[in-house]
């Protein structure tokens, strides 16, 4: 696919915007109707082509996604969805497999759960995720953070950079896992403590799992910087580590 999927106008920012991509139209409607009942700004979609086509005409903040789609299925929409944005993104399945859910993070999604759904626990998630994805005016100038070795977290953008302006996109469970790591500079982290950080609720299946993904991106990302991976290092039965640098 192009990039000609993306463009559009600006987003609402009185409500966060939702796009809710799922081919069962009866139950499409019904979670549509829940989540606008708690405040969200939701468009629907029926199918991942339909997706590009609203996002073609509009911005959102958080994409729902269910990973059944006819057509282009909902993991190939995700890798697209990242490769071009930092919008969140949510997957929906009735898969409960653990493979199935990093799998869907390893493409980039930010979050994934299991239907059925309960709308208010969607919503809170939508909510969480967009907060870390918009953030205000001030914070896009000044909000990042010293990461040792020359690289700095810019949490608006959601960027990695180094000090020869090289930058990488990072997901917002990267940015999470990134920023808590940061504030235990050469002091570990549980597993435990950066999943909670990544998704501020209970731990999803796949548990622990999903930590190890994300670090291992978050590792590459760095290569790609010019830094050594090594500089995240793994420590027995206690988590990670970020090693400090000039």
């Amino acid at each position: 696919m192009a990039t000609s999927h993306w463009g559009g106008v600006g987003m609402t920012r009185n409500a966060v915007s939702v796009l809710l991509v799922d081919d069962d139209r009866v139950g499409r409607h019904l979670l549509a109707g829940d989540l606008s009942d708690a405040g969200l700004l939701v468009t629907q979609a029926g199918s991942a082509e339909e997706m590009f086509e609203q996002l073609r005409e509009s911005r959102f903040e958080v994409v729902v996604l269910d990973i059944n789609l006819p057509g282009i299925d909902g993991l190939t929409a995700a890798s697209e969805l990242r490769r071009h944005s930092r919008m969140g993104v949510i997957l929906l399945s009735v898969i409960r497999d653990a493979r199935t859910r990093i799998s869907g993070i390893e493409r980039g999604a930010d979050d994934y759960l299991t239907k059925p759904v309960d709308p208010r626990e969607l919503a809170a998630r939508i909510r969480q995720l967009a907060s870390r994805v918009t953030l205000g005016p001030s914070a896009a100038i000044t909000e990042s953070l010293a990461l040792g070795h020359g690289l700095r977290l810019y949490l608006a953008s959601r960027q990695l950079g180094n000090a020869q302006g090289e930058r990488q996109d990072l997901t917002p469970g990267e940015v999470a896992v990134l920023r808590l790591m940061a504030s235990r500079l050469d002091r570990p982290c549980g597993r435990d403590e950066l999943l909670a950080a990544i998704s501020d609720s209970e731990l999803p299946e796949g548990g622990t799992r999903t930590v190890d993904t994300l670090v291992a991106r978050i590792r590459k990302k760095f290569g790609r910087l010019g830094v050594p991976a090594a500089n995240i290092r793994t420590v027995r039965r206690a988590g990670y580590q970020l090693v400090a640098g000039s």
